[in-house]
């Protein structure tokens, strides 16, 4: 993810697009749309691509990934919900912004391809993080719905776990045995 992130920052477009292309040709044309494109690229960079707004993400993570294995309260599990959510609503809009730039500024791939590789870096890496959260809420799953929750789900839960099958023939295997002793 941060990898990911310093290719945003590295590969953004900071100026004119090629001296010797600005010498031989006049872009009177499309150097709208280029300041358009660059000023796209600098907002992401300020908003939902910058540093800080990764490093609050990542610190909210490790903080309450911490408290993951032994997730009790409701307000622990209300504050992984909201974690939850705003990883999913993040990686919405690097993936909506990227969109963006597909469709409006396709003739400049190869000036956004980079930071491009380097938002998509970004959403792989918030997936990750997703689905590490959601892996470990699964393997919690049964303290998770606690009788304040439902109980419901919790006996279906454990009804639907395979080993009280194996349980049940294993008892009838040992009925028969004693039956033929």
């Amino acid at each position: 993810m941060c990898q990911g992130q310093l290719q945003s920052v590295l590969l953004a477009p900071r100026g004119v697009v090629d001296p010797a292309q600005k010498t031989a040709v006049k872009l009177k044309c499309v150097q709208d749309e280029y300041d358009r494109l660059r000023q796209d690229i600098l907002h992401y960079l300020e908003s939902i691509g910058s540093s800080s707004k990764m490093e609050d993400v990542l610190q909210t993570t490790a903080k309450l990934s911490d408290s993951l294995r032994t997730v009790t309260s409701q307000k622990q599990k209300k504050n992984l919900g909201a974690l939850l959510r705003e990883l999913e609503g993040w990686r919405k809009s690097l993936l909506q912004f990227l969109t963006n730039l597909e469709d409006t500024y396709p003739l400049y791939q190869d000036l956004w391809a980079g930071i491009g590789a380097g938002v998509q870096g970004v959403a792989m890496g918030n997936q990750l993080i997703q689905h590490g959260i959601q892996a470990a809420l699964q393997r919690i799953g049964i303290d998770r719905n606690s009788k304040e929750d439902n109980m419901e789900d919790s006996l279906i839960q454990l009804a639907a776990f395979h080993s009280c099958q194996v349980y049940n023939k294993l008892t009838d295997c040992q009925k028969r045995e004693k039956n033929l002793v």
